[in-house]
């Protein structure tokens, strides 16, 4: 029991770079999640929709 069958190797942990470390990563912008609802909106990517009420 001490050694392992070569039919069953242990099971190898995901690698992290995989995974993306910041929420709402889409996978080419990591912003777009925030500018999404302005875009929509009819502004421009990079505003916000307080900055686009106030001016």
């Amino acid at each position: 029991m001490s050694k392992r069958p070569s039919y069953a190797p242990p099971p190898t942990p995901a690698p992290a770079t995989q995974m993306p470390s910041t929420p709402g990563f889409v996978g080419y912008n990591p912003y777009s999640h925030l500018a999404y609802n302005n875009y929509r909106l009819g502004g421009n990517p990079g505003t916000n929709s307080r900055v686009t009420e106030i001016s």
